[in-house]
Order: structure tokens, then sequence, then C-alpha cells
């Protein structure tokens, strides 16, 4: 039986922009293009970098099985 422990990014990113209403995004990808892209390739990594973190945690739990 396989367990699957995968990182909820839908739960991840709902957390980058949790008291953030829409229209302030809005507006700062209107006014602000270029800063608004940066914001989102930064975000883009760092949830690169706790995905792949969240897999070598769970590899490391997983020990020998052989």
């Amino acid at each position: 039986m396989k367990i699957n422990k995968t990182l909820n990014v839908e739960k991840y990113l709902k957390n980058y922009f949790a008291g953030v209403q829409e229209e302030v995004l809005v507006e700062m990808a209107y006014q602000f293009p270029h800063e608004f892209k940066k914001m989102c390739i930064l975000m883009c990594l760092d949830l690169q970098i706790e995905k792949e973190s969240y897999e070598k945690e769970n590899s490391r739990n997983r020990g020998n099985v052989c």
C-alpha cells in the first residue's frame, strides 16, 4: 500500500495571498507589471524550493524498505 504524501500546492499558494484582496493584485499587475512579474517569479522559486525540501524530507522518512 502506497501512501501519497505530496505538498498541497493550492493551500501553500493561498498563504501567499492571504489577506490580500484580489483588486489589489489586479491593480498591482496593471500599474507595476515588471514588479508583479518579479514577485511571481520569486513566488515560483520559493514554491519549487519548498517542494524539493518536502520531497527530500519524505524520502528520508521512508527508510530502507528492502
